[in-house]
C-alpha cells in the first residue's frame, strides 16, 4: 500500500465518520450542547467540551447554520438571561473550554483584561519598555550622578524623550 493510498483511505474513513456526525438530526441548540459537553462528577470542576472549538479553543456549536459560543448559551440558559451583545463570558476557571455555568460571569472586555492582568496571564502594560524597578533607578541616577538624558537612554535603550516624561512624572504614574 503506497502512502498516497493509505492518505487517500484516511480520508475516506474521516469523512464518512463527519458524515455519521452529521446525520445526527440535531432539534435545538439545548440539544447540541447536551450532545457536546462532558459534565464532571464534581459540581465545581470544569465541564469539558468535546465539540468544535473557535482558533482560539472556545467551544462553539451549531444549529441550523447558525454558529454560537457554547459559554455564552450556557451562561443564559442556566442563569435565565439573555446578555446584550456588547457583553462577554468571563472564565473564573481559566480554562477556555470549560462551559460550566459556575464558572462562567457576564462582563465587558475591560474587565476581562483586567482579569487576565490580576491572574498573571499578561503584563498590565504589554508595550512598556520601562518597569517599575527601571523608572526608580532612572531618577535616583539623575538626582545622584547627574547623567544626561541620552546618557541614561542608551543605558535603559529607550529614547530620551521616554527618560524626560519619566523623570517629569508624566507617565509611569505613582
Amino acid at each position: 500500500m503506497t502512502s498516497r493510498s493509505m492518505t487517500q483511505s484516511c480520508f475516506l474513513k474521516l469523512r464518512n465518520y463527519m458524515r455519521k456526525i452529521r446525520s445526527i438530526n440535531v432539534k435545538s441548540f439545548e440539544q447540541a450542547f447536551e450532545l457536546n459537553v462532558v459534565r464532571a462528577d464534581n459540581p465545581n470542576a470544569c465541564w469539558s467540551w468535546k465539540g468544535m472549538l473557535s482558533w482560539n479553543g472556545y467551544p462553539r456549536m451549531s444549529y441550523k447554520g447558525k454558529v454560537i459560543r457554547a459559554t455564552r448559551f450556557s451562561y443564559e440558559k442556566h442563569n435565565n438571561v439573555v446578555l446584550d451583545k456588547d457583553q462577554i463570558i468571563r472564565h473564573t476557571c481559566d480554562n477556555p473550554a470549560c462551559c460550566n455555568p459556575l464558572h462562567l460571569l457576564a462582563g465587558t472586555q475591560k474587565q476581562n483584561y483586567d482579569d487576565s492582568v490580576k491572574r498573571n496571564r499578561r503584563p498590565k502594560y504589554p508595550y512598556r519598555k520601562l518597569t517599575d524597578v527601571d523608572v526608580f533607578l532612572i531618577r535616583i541616577l539623575k538626582k545622584f550622578t547627574k547623567l544626561s538624558n541620552e546618557l541614561l537612554a542608551q543605558r535603559f535603550k529607550v529614547s530620551d524623550v521616554c527618560i524626560s516624561l519619566c523623570l517629569r512624572h508624566k507617565t509611569f504614574g505613582e
